[in-house]
């Protein structure tokens, strides 16, 4: 499992957001020797670069409350 805080929110446009979002996706593709494929967690602040990153599971926080998006 990869966990990832906040460390695309500042440094990356969307086109950068794009090309990382890629390689986590494939990061997360079953393999010979992890054949039910990695977990990659990602906290981010801003919405641009969460909804670039195209999640299979994506959940907001809005004043203290966890819902599914």
């Amino acid at each position: 499992t990869w966990f990832l805080d906040e460390v695309l929110d500042a440094p990356l446009d969307a086109e950068g957001a794009a090309q990382v979002g890629e390689a986590l996706r494939e990061a997360t593709e079953p393999t010979a020797l992890l054949p039910h494929g990695r977990c990659v967690v990602v906290i981010a602040h801003s919405p641009d670069v969460a909804l670039s990153l195209r999640p299979d599971v994506h959940y907001a926080v809005n004043a203290g409350r966890l819902t599914r998006v």
